[in-house]
């Protein structure tokens, strides 16, 4: 591998390992400057509801985020073993779906739905969708038994706050549950790519662990050219 493509996959793995934390730092932020706001009982994507203060810049936050996923989502194929096709395309369409809900925002609770906001009720549950799936995929065929137990624990609080989601809407615990859904996907996220990081050699090779690479067949090995002897 060049140095050049190296240093940009490190540069993509830094981006996707840091983004949970960037993205919690400027929630905090806006949320702040937002008059009225509560981190409790209302959600992350409000705060690009259409007449908010910072609504455009909530909404930039958004779609950079999607773009980061996308952008490193072929990294973490590793982490799927034999499925790491499946899990580098759902993590992918997270990031598409992050992208849709920062382009098309949702209007604030009370006023009167519309189209954009429709798109973004079915890009928030495609997009939890996908991550879930992901978190299932390699919590079954993870290489090393860490991805396994932390994607496997993961999916199940994912599971268990997106059913108790929707019976919060209107209590003090609504934003909450919403952002343990948000801090789970993205800190999964995150953490795949730190762990490629940390573990520098698995940047040049998708094979898992413990693969080896195929053997000469019997009866070729050690057979030299014809005519060399």
């Amino acid at each position: 591998m060049s140095h050049g493509r190296r240093g940009f996959e490190w540069a993509r793995l830094v981006a996707l390992s840091i983004s949970p934390i960037v993205l919690a730092l400027l929630v905090a932020l806006l949320g702040s400057w937002t008059p009225g706001f509560s981190q409790r009982s209302q959600t992350v994507s409000s705060l690009g509801a259409p007449g908010q203060p910072h609504a455009l810049a909530a909404r930039t936050v958004f779609v950079v985020y999607g773009l980061v996923v996308i952008i490193g989502a072929p990294l973490l194929g590793w982490h799927g073993g034999r499925q790491a096709t499946w899990v580098v395309r759902l993590v992918a369409v997270y990031g598409v779906a992050g992208i849709v809900v920062g382009l098309a925002p949702k209007v604030l609770p009370g006023q009167r739905t519309d189209v954009s906001s429709e798109i973004h009720v079915v890009a928030t549950i495609v997009g939890g969708g996908a991550v879930l799936a992901a978190m299932s995929v390699v919590a079954r065929w993870g290489p090393v038994r860490t991805d396994r137990l932390v994607g496997g624990a993961t999916a199940a609080v994912t599971a268990v706050a997106a059913i108790v989601f929707p019976f919060t809407w209107g209590s003090q615990l609504y934003g909450v549950i919403e952002r343990v859904l948000v801090v789970t996907a993205a800190g999964w996220i995150g953490l795949l790519a730190a762990w490629l990081l940390l573990g520098a050699g698995r940047l040049s090779t998708s094979r898992p662990p413990g693969r080896r690479a195929p053997s000469a067949s019997p009866g070729r090995a050690g057979r030299g050219r014809p005519g060399s002897s």
